[in-house]
């Protein structure tokens, strides 16, 4: 059985429920949950993940420029982030 969804919360009840293992982001784990980090191919050091990232907007939103300024700006920010 595998559970797929976008939901950090219910990946992190999952994971303490002992349902299996999940992939969360460093912001979602306390000390107090008791988590393993564990690395690739039991690596010492902590790995990088990348994946590509997409902003999607609805059709009817994609031309207010509030939204606009939103996305331009995440887009800028992102960017910078990468490589």
């Amino acid at each position: 059985m595998i559970l797929a969804c976008n939901d950090f919360d219910l990946i992190k009840a999952a994971i303490a429920a002992e349902t299996g293992i999940g992939l969360l982001p460093d912001f979602c784990d306390r000390p107090e949950d008791g988590f393993v980090q564990v690395g690739l191919n039991d690596a010492a050091e902590k790995e990088e993940f990348a994946a590509d990232i997409y902003l999607v907007l609805h059709e009817d939103l994609r031309r207010s420029p509030k939204i606009c300024a939103v996305a331009d700006f995440l887009g800028e920010v992102l960017a910078g982030q990468a490589g």
